[in-house]
């Protein structure tokens, strides 16, 4: 019982290992015919940019509010 059960993971692991293969093997050569080339040409480029999620709303933290009114 046990070595039919394990006969099925082994073979299951050796289906799932041949279609990972295929599948990289044919994004390859569909990767293979794209002629793009990626550039860096922003006015941005050697900038940091830091993107806030604020909400729309200051936190509780955030007294500068209260003070300035």
């Amino acid at each position: 019982m046990k070595l039919k059960l394990l006969k099925k993971r082994i073979g299951f692991v050796f289906v799932f290992v041949c279609i990972s293969i295929l599948t990289y093997g044919i994004i390859g050569i569909v990767n293979k015919n794209n002629k793009s080339l990626s550039v860096n040409a922003t006015p941005i480029a050697n900038k940091t940019i830091v993107i806030d999620a604020g909400h729309g709303k200051p936190d509780e933290r955030c007294h500068w509010i209260l003070w300035n009114e």
